[in-house]
């Protein structure tokens, strides 16, 4: 059986890109720190794809913040 491992590449690639896209689109005015959601969700599909997707799912299922406490 034949792989085209550049194929598989691609595939990967595509997957974390878009999963990148959907981490941050359901992280928004859930936390103030997208661009780390955005970076674990992409390199989580990149090393192990069913990964990725779970992550997208715990930002999508969670509650939006009602606002950080600040201590002084």
């Amino acid at each position: 059986m034949y792989f085209d491992f550049a194929v598989i590449g691609v595939l990967i690639l595509m997957n974390a890109i878009l999963m990148a896209t959907l981490s941050y689109k359901s992280a928004k005015n859930k936390t103030e720190r997208q661009t780390s959601v955005v970076l674990q969700s992409f390199i989580l599909s990149v090393l192990f794809f069913p990964a990725g997707w779970i992550h997208c799912w715990y930002w999508g299922r969670r509650l939006p913040d009602k606002g950080y406490i600040k201590l002084d």
